[in-house]
């Protein structure tokens, strides 16, 4: 990885992940934290609403690899008034092994210069809405900001590898950063709604032109400028009416890899690269048709606030 600052955004390198890692008995137990997204959009894995708009010190909790040195990573950034304080992602680096019960969901091999195999969530997105009238699918999208799925294949070089692991179950959301599992709105016990927003501008946003999947795009970049961040929230009421409009998501931060051929011991050589099976996550995610979300996962998976590595840890920010 020869570039560590893309579009603005840096890439933080985390350490090596190299044997499969193993969360805490306790994350099994652990109830996960349910948000609601609108039930017309929910693939793109962005919640809404939360229950709470409580600010968390800690970002990543024990149920994520690394979490102390990424703890430690975002409040560094903080106490220094960073500039880039919210435009970074984290990933480990050799990263040959996606955690116990994690899967690959999206796989890229830099083979050349302008040559890069790329399957589930690296590949080219297809989004796929439904309303209740008609169903729309949509492909060769043109983003109107630069996704960090994208920042970082711009930034591999030739022989690397790049994987994007999810929790068993999830999906992973097609621009990067997170994972994501529908489950019963029901799920959602709270009878509002909570936003989080900032109060003022904190970033200078700039036209900027790159290449995506081989199409030249001119979308938006926000660098972060301001030396100070202040909130307002949004509270709504969730009517018993209202929840045909919404969908529960249960979401946690994606754990990305990055290696070279030369990072894997001989015994791994002929292998997959990194995850506990084969390639399962499509880049816009299952279709799970009319029937029913399934139930809120009970493994370590599921113990998760809401966030995404380049974003700050509080639940509502929207």
């Amino acid at each position: 990885m020869p570039t560590s600052t893309i579009s603005g955004v840096d890439l933080v390198n985390l350490g090596p992940l190299t044997t499969t890692w193993t969360a805490p008995t306790s994350c099994a137990s652990a109830p996960p934290s349910v948000q609601l997204a609108y039930a017309t959009n929910y693939k793109d894995g962005v919640a809404m609403w939360w229950d709470n708009c409580d600010f968390r010190t800690d970002f990543y909790d024990e149920c994520i690899p690394s979490a102390p040195p990424a703890n430690r990573e975002w409040a560094s950034r903080q106490a220094e008034m960073n500039p880039q304080r919210l435009n970074f992602q984290l990933y480990h680096s050799p990263g040959i092994a996606c955690p116990e019960d994690w899967f690959t969901a999206g796989l890229a091999i830099k083979e050349g210069p302008s040559s890069c195999t790329v399957n589930g969530s690296f590949a080219d997105p297809t989004f796929t809405r439904t309303f209740p009238t008609r169903t729309t699918t949509m492909s060769q999208i043109t983003p109107g900001f630069r996704p960090s799925n994208e920042i970082f294949l711009s930034a591999m070089e030739v022989s690397e590898t790049a994987v994007i692991c999810c929790p068993s179950g999830f999906t992973a959301r097609w621009a990067g950063g997170a994972c994501f599992s529908t489950v019963s709105n029901e799920a959602y016990t709270a009878t509002t709604g909570c936003q989080l927003q900032f109060a003022s501008r904190i970033e200078t946003v700039l036209l900027e032109t790159y290449t995506f999947y081989g199409r030249p795009i001119t979308g938006l970049m926000a660098y972060t400028t301001a030396t100070t961040m202040s909130f307002k929230t949004t509270i709504e009421t969730i009517k018993p009416a209202d929840s045909t409009q919404y969908i529960g998501l249960v979401t946690t931060p994606a754990v990305t890899l990055e290696h070279k051929q030369s990072d894997r011991p001989p015994a791994m050589a002929s292998q997959p690269p990194a995850g506990s099976g084969p390639l399962l996550a499509s880049s816009a995610g299952p279709d799970r048709g009319s029937g029913s979300p399934p139930e809120p996962p009970s493994t370590s998976r599921a113990k998760r606030r809401r966030g995404t590595e380049a974003q700050p840890p509080w639940p509502g920010l929207v």
